[in-house]
């Protein structure tokens, strides 16, 4: 992984401990942001990998010093085209990330959270670093902001029971030329603010060796299906509902090689209840007339940068 090759951005910051208080640095962010756009525009025309990689890390300092200013929470950065910008609905997080595809097709993700603790009355920044290819059953493990399940967040989904407010992430990952994933994850913060992936929320159907179906609860949904296929998965707001397409093997022997996954043209749904989400099979969903007016959604473009 030390080459890169094509870049997905959505958005970043760069903090080295992984915490810190925003403070008021008074940042020109209109001069600063400039500046920043011409890092990216650099890295995107860069003729080599190291040279790519160089600018990342110019942009990770630079973004670093803006976001400890706490003006940088309202500020749209919206001459950044190459970065998506995720803010929750209560007005209490933002999420800044992007990936680096590597010249072997795999792909290394980077972000931040940028949280404000009511009852301290702060604003907190936490470096996302990520460790996804060092996971074994990555559905199951409590993971942190030093400890995270890399991808890029398309959207967020902000819930509340009894009393704590978690964040439903819905993301996109590359992975490599085989195959691609799309996940879902859930975010809360500690008492202090640190932000945690350690909960037990997604209750999801499964059929063991036997054929017997069961059901587990997962600490995150992660989908893998051919780099060939094209996977739907949306939050449809007038179902009240995350909807996803079901992936099967394209035939019985293939059971188990995600590269070999796709839509069997049926629809999965997951709906909250009580804290959790819980998952419901081979739901009716048809296209709403809303779907095409959805620009809030981002969709990743796969094809963003084609190499030289």
């Amino acid at each position: 992984m030390n080459q890169v090759r094509t870049l997905i951005l959505f958005a970043f910051l760069g903090f080295g401990s992984g915490i810190s208080q925003a403070q008021d640095f008074g940042f020109d962010l209109a001069v600063e942001e400039a500046q920043l756009a011409a890092k990216f525009k650099k890295m995107l025309e860069a003729d080599s990998d190291t040279e790519r990689l160089d600018w990342n890390e110019k942009i990770l300092v630079h973004f670093e010093d803006l976001l400890y200013d706490e003006a940088s929470f309202q500020y749209p950065f919206d001459s950044l085209k190459s970065i998506g910008i995720l803010s929750s609905d209560d007005g209490l997080l933002r999420i800044y990330n992007w990936n680096v595809m590597l010249s072997n097709q795999s792909h290394r993700y980077f972000g931040f959270i940028h949280y404000f603790l009511e009852r301290k009355n702060e604003y907190l920044v936490f470096k996302l670093t990520d460790r996804s290819d060092e996971l074994e059953n990555p559905e199951f493990k409590s993971l942190n902001h030093e400890n995270w399940y890399g991808a890029l967040y398309t959207q967020i989904l902000t819930r509340k029971y009894r009393k704590e407010t978690g964040y439903t992430l819905l993301a996109w990952d590359g992975n490599d030329g085989l195959s691609k994933r799309k996940l879902i994850d859930y975010l809360t913060f500690t008492a202090s603010g640190k932000p945690r992936f350690a909960e037990n929320v997604f209750e999801m159907h499964y059929v063991k060796d036997n054929g017997i179906k069961r059901i587990r609860t997962q600490k995150r949904v992660i989908f893998e299906y051919s780099a060939r296929a094209s996977m739907m998965l949306r939050w449809d707001p007038d179902e009240k509902m995350i909807v996803f397409d079901h992936l099967v093997p394209i035939q019985d022997h293939y059971r188990g090689n995600y590269r070999f996954y796709g839509p069997d043209m049926t629809q999965d749904a997951l709906v909250f209840k009580k804290g959790k989400w819980i998952h419901l099979e081979d739901v009716d969903v048809r296209r709403s007339k809303n779907d095409e007016a959805r620009s809030w959604q981002y969709k990743p473009s796969e094809d963003f940068y084609k190499p030289k």
